[in-house]
């Protein structure tokens, strides 16, 4: 019952991992070396043609130098984007990012200092056009 597309023209143009971790680092308004560490573990994070997009993970703070976290949980949440296209999955996707964080953040009883959401011109390097 499902179908995979590839999306020719466009495609991420970083790891997926480090443009998450970028996107977070940044949402916490901290340099990434001052920043709890996030861990995540992610199960799915797309859009549909339909236009709901997906957010399942596993998560772990902890501080840096420690071994074992100081909060922990799993985030699962499906939202509709707002239009069609990709520029509305991407904006989706930071969405379901900023939910993550204040979960992660209200689990952690404020030892994960949520400042604001990540400025919103990081969207182009999430969507950039990775082909020429």
């Amino acid at each position: 019952a499902s179908e995979l597309r590839g999306a020719r023209n466009h495609q991420w143009a970083e790891p997926l991992a480090a443009g998450i971790g970028r996107y977070l680092a940044l949402a916490l308004g901290e340099p990434v070396s001052a920043a709890p560490l996030l861990e995540l573990s992610v199960a799915h994070f797309h859009g549909s043609e339909r236009g709901a997009v997906v957010l399942e993970a596993d998560w772990q703070l902890r501080e840096r130098g420690a071994a074992a976290p100081f909060a922990q949980g799993r985030f699962d949440a499906t939202i509709m984007q707002d239009g069609p296209g990709f520029e509305a999955m991407i904006e989706a996707q930071r969405a379901l990012l900023d939910q993550l964080l204040t979960a992660a953040g209200a689990a952690a009883g404020g030892r994960a200092n949520q400042k604001q959401p990540a400025p919103t011109n990081d969207a182009a390097a999430m969507s950039e056009n990775a082909s020429s």
